[in-house]
C-alpha cells in the first residue's frame, strides 16, 4: 500500500526546504501547523474535529492535561479512540537533535508512563521515534519498592537523574577510554558518541592531553596504579575515574616560549597520528600496511620523548619506564 498522496508531498515539501527548517526561527508550533496536523489528518485523524464531536470523544487533544505528581503537565498531541487515550505526541521543532539531545526523549516517557499508555511518540516530521513501555515497566515493577528508596528524586521507574547533566558533554567532542584495558587506550572522539558503563569520557577536545595519556610514561603509571584483572597472561587494568584522578598532567605555561613548543610539537605529532591510524586500517597492500607501521613506531617514539622531556626524565629513569633496567 502507498502512501496517501498527501503526505509524499509534505515529504517532498520538507526535504526541499529542509536547512530552512531546522534553522532557529522556524518553531514548533509552525511544524505543527503545517506538517504533523496535514500528516495525521492525511492517515485519517480527525485533527481538528471536524466531526463535532463533544469533547470527551474528541480523536484528538491538543495539550491534553496529565498529573504527573503534583504538577500537571501538557503533551502535544493526545491520539484517543472512544474518548480512550491510545497515544500521545510529543513534536520538537527541527533544529532539535531528538537522537542526540534526550530531554525530549525523557520528558515524553514521563508522560506516557505517567498515563500508563503503552507507547508514546516522539517526532520532528523528519522522524518519528516509538517507544514502547509495558515490557520494560512489568520487569521494573517487582523493584518499585527499592527503586522509590533511592537517593535521588524521579518518578520510581526512571533513570537517576543527575545522569542527565552529563548529556550535554557526550555531543562534544571528548577523549574516551575503555573500562578494561591492558594498555592505554584514549581515543578523541569527534562525532558525539554516547558511552555506556563499559566506557568513560573526558570531557576536553585536547590533542596534547591526549598525547600524555597515550604515552608509554602514562602506561608506568597506570600499571602503578589502577586495580587489575589477572589474565593468563597479561593484566587487564580497570581505568577508573579514581585512578585517572591522580594522573600527574603537565601543565604547560604558555607565556613561557619553550613550554608553548612542546605543547604545539605534542600537538602537531598526535595530529599526525590520528592522520596515520585510518590510513593503516584502509592500507590495501602489505607495503602500504609496513610502512604506514613504521610512521606510526617513529611518531609513537618522537611523543614518548617528548613526554620525557616534559616530565624531566633522566636517562636512568627512562630506563626504567621503558622496561630495560
Amino acid at each position: 500500500m502507498s502512501a496517501p498522496r498527501e503526505i509524499l508531498d509534505l515529504i517532498a515539501r520538507f526535504e526541499q526546504q529542509l536547512d530552512a527548517y531546522k534553522s532557529g526561527p522556524y518553531n514548533e508550533t509552525q511544524l505543527r501547523r503545517e506538517f504533523l496536523d496535514p500528516f495525521f489528518k492525511a492517515l485519517g485523524w480527525d485533527i481538528d474535529n471536524e466531526q463535532g464531536y463533544a469533547e470527551a470523544y474528541k480523536d484528538v487533544i491538543h495539550e491534553d492535561a496529565i498529573r504527573m505528581g503534583s504538577a500537571t503537565k501538557a503533551p502535544d498531541y493526545c491520539f484517543r479512540i472512544g474518548g480512550a487515550r491510545k497515544f500521545f505526541l510529543e513534536a520538537k521543532k527541527p533544529s532539535v537533535d531528538i537522537k542526540q539531545d534526550i530531554s525530549p526523549a525523557h520528558q515524553l516517557r514521563s508522560y506516557g508512563w505517567s498515563a500508563k499508555l503503552p507507547l508514546s511518540i516522539l517526532g520532528d516530521f523528519e522522524e518519528l521515534a516509538v517507544y514502547d513501555y509495558p515490557v520494560v515497566l512489568e520487569h521494573l515493577r517487582p523493584f518499585k519498592q527499592r527503586l522509590q528508596s533511592r537517593a535521588t528524586k524521579q518518578t520510581w521507574y526512571e533513570l537517576q537523574q543527575p545522569q542527565l547533566n552529563f548529556a550535554k558533554f557526550m555531543a562534544e567532542p571528548k577523549i574516551i577510554f575503555p573500562d578494561i584495558a591492558i594498555t592505554p587506550r584514549f581515543a578523541l572522539d569527534k562525532v558525539g558518541y554516547y558511552g555506556t558503563n563499559t566506557t568513560y569520557f573526558v570531557a576536553k577536545n585536547d590533542l596534547y592531553l591526549l598525547g600524555l595519556l597515550n604515552s608509554k610514561l602514562a602506561n608506568f603509571y597506570f600499571l602503578k596504579t589502577c586495580a587489575g584483572l589477572e589474565g593468563k597472561t597479561e593484566t587487564y587494568l580497570r581505568f577508573f575515574g579514581q585512578y585517572l584522578e591522580g594522573f600527574p598532567v603537565r601543565t604547560i605555561n604558555f607565556a613561557d616560549k619553550s613550554d608553548k613548543a612542546a605543547h604545539d610539537r605534542m600537538v602537531k605529532l598526535v595530529e599526525q597520528m590520528l592522520e596515520l591510524h585510518p590510513k593503516l586500517a584502509g592500507a590495501r597492500t602489505p607495503q602500504e600496511k609496513t610502512a604506514l607501521e613504521r610512521q606510526i613506531a617513529a611518531t609513537d617514539s618522537q611523543i614518548d620523548a617528548l613526554v620525557y622531556e616534559l616530565y624531566g626524565l633522566t636517562a636512568e629513569e627512562i630506563k626504567i619506564v621503558e622496561g630495560t633496567k
